[in-house]
């Protein structure tokens, strides 16, 4: 049976299917089920399933069966309940993940793998249709985090979905909490800032695309007030744990005083711990510029020819400070180098995206960025939203292994 065309599935309370089905088979008579199969265009052992309670009858069913016995779907409403469609395949999915994790991993490995070498140029668009299709399904199937049980603890008051997938645009956006229409994101603490600025930028485009003001909640200002401050610039309402009861009273009322008040606290807050903690971080900034990893002293050999200077402190508009790995002129302009080697290129992409987006916003739109990714298997993305931002922001690119870059230079690319 395709749902999707049939309509949300009924559930009826307090076993009363049975009921309502006995009242169905004294209306029609002899060969009720019979009857019955023909109207609803469903087999007998289905029908029998339906009477039995085992089956659940679709809401365009049940509207049949009421327009039949002519009655009002309002006379029925409060033993009934509608349930998502695709249920059955949210919680089968879980069930299998959970009892064939460690296969399934294994066997899409494989698959890709046997993919590239079989359909070297069907790849890219499949891998494109895959993640459009994970985009619309998967969220729904994605387990909740503990944060994420926290803030779901402390708002039972109000209905809301977990993991919701909106599309708009040809694009498909995941929620991780929607209540009453009000998108809500919830962060855990990133372990690098350049990810924090990214999940800012990612939710700044969903707000702007969807034309929705959304809410994210955090454990604590302290990590990283300085993204919090933009994203209270970027139309964001930043909200921690200790804070959670003025939302729940905007939610129940819808009171922008509450926002207001969101605001203003988030903002003291965040303002409070970077002043209170000045010296330390400053301090360690100071630390950072004296220390290079190997990665790093290679690069800058390999990139000498561009005359560069080392490493940099830059203080942001919120008095916050961040080490770039390098820095050069190039005629004009100042471009920032960050450097990272990874197996992961996507989290190496959004890493260097949001530190572009950090550079760009909150210490100089005037400066560039130089993203170097180094890697022996190097992801080609050409397509989605992550390629779009990582076009926006970043300046210049280099993707590819550190033994290329040793012999071919000119492979960097510049925008």
């Amino acid at each position: 049976m395709d749902y999707r065309k049939d309509g949300l599935r009924i559930i009826f309370k307090d076993n009363s299917q049975k009921k309502f089905f006995h009242q169905i088979s004294l209306y029609y008579g002899k060969n009720w089920a019979n009857k019955l199969s023909k109207e609803l265009n469903r087999s007998l052992p289905r029908i029998y399933d339906y009477s039995n309670g085992r089956s659940k009858i679709s809401k365009k069913q049940l509207g049949i069966l009421c327009k039949s016995l002519k009655i009002n779907k309002s006379q029925i409403s409060p033993i009934i309940k509608e349930i998502e469609p695709t249920w059955g395949c949210v919680k089968g999915a879980l069930v299998t993940n959970q009892r064939h994790k460690k296969k399934l991993s294994e066997w899409g490995r494989k698959g890709a793998y046997r993919i590239q070498e079989l359909y070297p140029d069907q790849r890219l668009k499949w891998i494109e249709k895959g993640i459009k299709k994970a985009g619309k399904i998967g969220s729904s199937v994605q387990l909740p985090t503990m944060l994420e049980k926290r803030v779901i603890r402390k708002l039972n008051d109000f209905d809301y979905e977990l993991h919701k997938t909106i599309e708009k645009k040809s694009e498909y956006f995941n929620i991780d909490l929607l209540i009453n229409s009000i998108p809500i994101e919830i962060l855990s603490s990133p372990h690098s800032k350049g990810n924090m600025f990214f999940k800012i930028l990612e939710i700044k485009h969903k707000s702007h695309i969807l034309k929705k003001r959304f809410f994210i909640i955090v454990e604590d200002y302290k990590d990283y007030p300085d993204a919090i401050l933009l994203s209270i610039e970027d139309g964001i309402i930043p909200v921690s744990l200790e804070y959670l009861k003025i939302l729940k009273s905007y939610l129940a009322t819808k009171n922008k005083t509450y926002i207001k008040k969101l605001i203003k606290i988030a903002e003291s807050e965040s303002t409070r711990f970077i002043r209170g903690n000045y010296n330390q971080t400053y301090g360690a900034a100071k630390r950072e510029l004296l220390r290079y990893n190997n990665t790093e002293r290679i690069v800058s050999k390999l990139l000498n020819y561009l005359d560069l200077e080392g490493k940099v402190m830059l203080k942001s508009k919120f008095s916050t400070f961040t080490i770039p790995d390098n820095h050069f002129n190039l005629g004009k302009n100042q471009y920032f180098i960050f450097i990272s080697s990874v197996k992961d290129v996507r989290h190496a992409l959004r890493n260097h995206v949001g530190y572009s987006y950090m550079i760009k916003r909150i210490y100089n739109r005037n400066y560039k960025t130089f993203s170097i990714i180094l890697t022996n298997k190097p992801m080609r993305i050409k397509s989605g939203r992550l390629f779009r931002f990582y076009k926006k922001y970043v300046d210049l690119n280099y993707i590819g292994s550190l033994s290329d870059l040793l012999e071919d230079t000119h492979k960097l690319t510049f925008k």
